[in-house]
């Protein structure tokens, strides 16, 4: 638990797809490495949770502040998105189906 409810939502929905078990500390430490050596910033994660939850590029930069404590560009948003590896995308979110 981060404290931050959007970082532990990014790390609950990762998780989801792995077979990693609390046990496997080497591979643990691996992928936080990995994630570490690729720049994915909380605020990177926090923007791949809102993505997920369906929030638009405009959404997300209100939600979140730059460096300067204004909010994110479009722009800004999309080019941090684009820099994020495929290995730590989230999966897409699927809407439930009307039954």
């Amino acid at each position: 638990m981060s404290g931050d409810k959007l970082i532990d939502d990014y790390f609950f929905l990762f998780m989801l797809n792995l077979t990693l078990q609390p046990a496997d500390v080497a591979e643990l430490r691996n992928l936080a490495r990995k994630m570490v050596d690729s720049k994915l910033s909380d605020n990177k994660k926090k923007m791949l949770v809102l993505q997920h939850y369906g929030y638009t590029q405009s959404q997300i930069g209100k939600k979140l502040l730059s460096r300067k404590q204004q909010p994110m560009t479009p722009q800004a948003v999309s080019k941090a998105l684009a820099a994020v590896r495929k290995d730590f995308l989230l999966p897409a979110n699927r809407p439930e189906k009307a039954q």
